[in-house]
């Protein structure tokens, strides 16, 4: 069992933003089928281990490839730019004022006479955000400049904005239903 070069050779995918789900899943489940760490329990343990581990690549893979975020993050990853070890900290003024005052509606939410309504809208907000971003990025991948690059790096960072509100919106919405 040798791991491909990218999670997308993995599944028999085209390097691409947008994916065919279903595909992906058939062969996510194709591989489990023959790779499973449950048909080699027989094995030697150096095979049990190595079963073990292409597992995680495996599931590590698929868990990428189905979430849009993460999947652009990979995506720019595999063009040499890791947002893990970006340090860069220049983000767009006007986006950083709106999420700032997303934030001050999350804060006005929690109080407000029906806050599930409240929350209600800014995740609408923010889930027409990142198709708006997801669908920015995907046009700019498509354009390999340099300095498009630079742009797409702006817009999966922006997604990951998002995603950290949508996060906390989610957490809020937890916190209302334990009452």
């Amino acid at each position: 069992m040798t791991a491909p070069q990218n999670y997308f050779q993995l599944f028999g995918l085209n390097q691409q933003f947008d994916i065919d789900l279903a595909s992906l899943a058939s062969a996510y489940r194709n591989i489990q089928r023959t790779t499973h760490p449950d048909r080699h329990a027989h094995a030697s343990k150096r095979d049990q281990l190595l079963s073990m581990q292409y597992a995680a690549n495996i599931n590590d893979a698929y868990e990428t490839l189905t979430c849009p975020l993460k999947r652009a993050t990979y995506l720019l990853k595999l063009s040499g730019i890791d947002l893990a070890e970006d340090n860069s900290t220049n983000m767009d003024p006007e986006f950083l004022m709106q999420q700032i005052e997303l934030r001050e509606k999350l804060e006005v939410a929690q109080h407000a006479n029906d806050p599930e309504t409240e929350l209600d809208k800014i995740s609408s907000h923010l889930h027409q955000q990142m198709l708006s971003f997801q669908d920015e990025f995907r046009t700019m991948l498509v354009d390999d400049k340099a300095s498009s690059l630079e742009k797409t790096v702006e817009v999966v960072k922006k997604m990951q904005f998002v995603a950290k509100m949508q996060h906390e919106v989610e957490r809020l919405e937890e916190e209302l239903l334990d009452y």
